[in-house]
């Protein structure tokens, strides 16, 4: 951020302490001026169809490459649907999954369901043929209810196009203009307070990071407590559901296509057959799935403890990473600014700690307790 915000100093000049004095006024007259929370110039208000950032299973999430495409694919706009919050430091498909389980899960749902149920009618009006799984001459068994509903699901899930105004970094902040890059980031502030709702894709580095902190303090002081929609989704969930869903379809597989004939000398224990694979998958998929939402909830485990616990001391950011020196010149250090930002909206930063500690926390937990294993955690 701050490399494209302001002048850099070279470190034969930050070695004086009239220079390093001259730093830290700048450092105050940047979060000064993010703290009022505008937007500095119209252009930078952008946001991009939710089927533009998932688009090709999630390539702006998960590529360096082709900047000036993304931001290609993002348009100005007078408001924000949905703001995405995400740490570039967690596991990419994960977010993808998530994501992709939000906007796309329930019309997946749907169009199964209803894929499934059409399969029934057709087959009961003998439009589609049965399966002999007795006899060669009874064609009564019928699995097109559960391959076509597995299908009309998993094309929906990948080719679902949701139309959700939503702003994620990569494609809505311009990564080659670099006036226009510095104009997006002094508005961010700006741009959170224009956003109806904030989706926090959690996982355990999201905490970790200055500017996620610094995104969740910006839009609680942005709204009214009345106003304030944020939804955690733990980015676990996403894998974990979607393993759940295809676990089940290769239990239930075997259970309805395998014959089950009997007028053989062995054909009456030919049907142990299916009913091993299914235990067996049944086995297999459990342990993993089991697995898996063990790995959830202690991940549930560890925001309640990261919230409990936060500190802009403890979050790390790029430019304290690399010791505030890129190519020889001095940057400004992000952390202070945002450190200074915080004690303008909320007093302190141990106000605003104190606040994420208590108020933030308490109505994760309540969610949490009230839904069993939320899809979101709303404010």
């Amino acid at each position: 951020m701050p490399q494209v915000l302001g002048r850099e100093w070279t470190e034969e000049e930050e070695s004086s302490g009239e220079e390093r004095a001259e730093v830290r006024e700048a450092q105050r007259e940047v979060a000064t001026y993010v703290a009022r929370m505008e937007v500095l110039r119209p252009e930078v208000m952008r946001v991009t169809r939710a089927h533009k950032a998932l688009g090709r299973c999630g390539r702006a999430l998960r590529s360096w490459t082709d900047d000036n495409y993304f931001f290609g694919e993002s348009f100005a706009s007078a408001k924000i649907s949905c703001f995405w919050s995400h740490s570039w430091h967690g596991r990419r498909w994960m977010k993808i999954f998530s994501l992709m389980l939000r906007y796309n899960g329930l019309p997946s749902a749907i169009i199964g369901s209803f894929t499934a149920l059409t399969m029934i009618v057709l087959f009961s009006c003998g439009l589609l043929p049965g399966l002999s799984r007795l006899d060669d001459n009874d064609p009564r068994w019928s699995t097109w209810s559960l391959a076509g509903g597995f299908a009309g699901a998993v094309i929906t899930f990948f080719l679902w196009r949701p139309r959700q105004l939503v702003f994620l970094d990569r494609v809505c902040i311009s990564a080659n203009n670099v006036g226009l890059k510095a104009a997006s980031i002094f508005s961010l502030a700006g741009i959170l307070k224009k956003s109806d709702q904030m989706l926090v894709l959690w996982d355990p580095t999201w905490s970790d990071r200055l500017w996620c902190v610094f995104e969740l303090a910006a839009f609680l002081k942005s709204k009214a407590t009345s106003e304030q929609v944020i939804i955690i989704l733990p980015t676990f969930l996403g894998p974990c559901s979607i393993g759940l869903f295809i676990g089940v379809f290769l239990v239930m597989l075997p259970a309805t296509t395998v014959p089950m004939r009997e007028h053989t000398s062995w054909g009456r224990y030919f049907i142990l057959v299916p009913l091993s694979g299914t235990f067996l998958l049944l086995f297999i998929s459990g342990y993993v799935i089991a697995a898996a939402f063990r790995a959830y909830f202690r991940s549930v485990e560890k925001l309640k403890k990261d919230l409990s616990e936060i500190s802009f001391d403890e979050t790390r950011c790029s430019c304290c990473d690399c010791g505030h020196v890129q190519r020889g010149a001095h940057m400004m250090c992000d952390r202070e600014i945002v450190k200074e930002c915080v004690s303008i909206w909320f007093g302190s930063e141990e106000a605003f700690e104190d606040y994420v500690r208590s108020e933030v926390l308490v109505t994760i937990v309540a969610g949490i307790a009230k839904k069993g294993i939320p899809p979101a955690t709303r404010f």
